[in-house]
């Protein structure tokens, strides 16, 4: 993915996902969490890349204009004057159990937001839903509450991390329920829902269909912010990523 411009430090993804689950780094060492985002990358990749086929090769079931209102957002220390985003379109692709949230600007060649899936056909370097999380164990080389967010019997694996920075990486979670591999999510790196960059009915439509899917929330992902002036400005070319 080429360089994205961002503003102001980006506020963690949620606290169901984030907060907690970036606690596991302290007890790592740093060769041992270098080891880890590079698997965490590899893996990344390979959703990325699958994520652009379905953008690419399929037919939208939803497609958005954002209003004016939609593409404007403030930058740092602007005085609160709102800018316009380069992001016009919005669409939502559904494919037996995967749902994938796209952007483009005006030509309409779009890039994706969020990939969410939960079909066990899917099989990314051994791992896929519906496997047991010793296959992630073993792709780790480490036990899955120690690279892990632990949430009663879930548990969820996040990165690539590298700690707070002017640049938020494409993110993957891998969900974990009673020892079993139950969803993976791709996500661009800034949340649904930053100002500039999608629209409401963009967002509706795709939690409404993620329910439908028996996929999580799309609201699982969204980001906390710091202030209201801590916004991202997204001018990445979607036909770059």
């Amino acid at each position: 993915m080429k360089k994205m411009l961002v503003l102001v430090l980006v506020a963690f993804y949620s606290a169901i996902y984030l907060s907690p689950c970036f606690a596991f780094y302290e007890n790592f060492n740093s060769q041992k969490a270098e080891r880890f985002n590079k698997k965490m990358e590899a893996l990344t990749k390979n959703f990325s890349e699958f994520a652009s086929k379905i953008v690419n090769f399929n037919k939208p079931i939803f497609e958005v204009r954002l209003t004016r209102k939609e593409r404007e957002y403030t930058e740092w220390g602007e005085d609160d004057k709102p800018l316009l985003s380069k992001v016009e379109w919005n669409r939502v692709y559904a494919k037996d159990k995967t749902l994938v949230l796209a952007y483009s600007w005006r030509e309409k060649k779009f890039g994706t937001l969020i990939f969410k899936t939960n079909d066990p056909n899917f099989d990314f370097r051994g791992l896929r839903v519906g496997a047991d999380v010793k296959v992630l164990e073993k792709f780790f080389g480490d036990s899955i509450r120690n690279i892990g967010h632990v949430k009663g019997n879930s548990v969820t694996i996040y990165g690539p991390y590298y700690g707070p920075s002017g640049e938020l990486p494409e993110t993957l979670s891998i969900i974990c329920v009673d020892g079993i591999i139950t969803e993976f999510i791709y996500d661009l790196g800034f949340g649904i829902t930053r100002d500039g960059l999608i629209s409401k009915k963009a967002v509706n439509f795709a939690e409404k269909t993620a329910k439908e899917m028996g996929l999580s929330s799309l609201n699982g992902g969204l980001p906390t912010y710091f202030n209201e002036k801590e916004l991202v400005t997204f001018f990445t070319d979607p036909n770059k990523n």
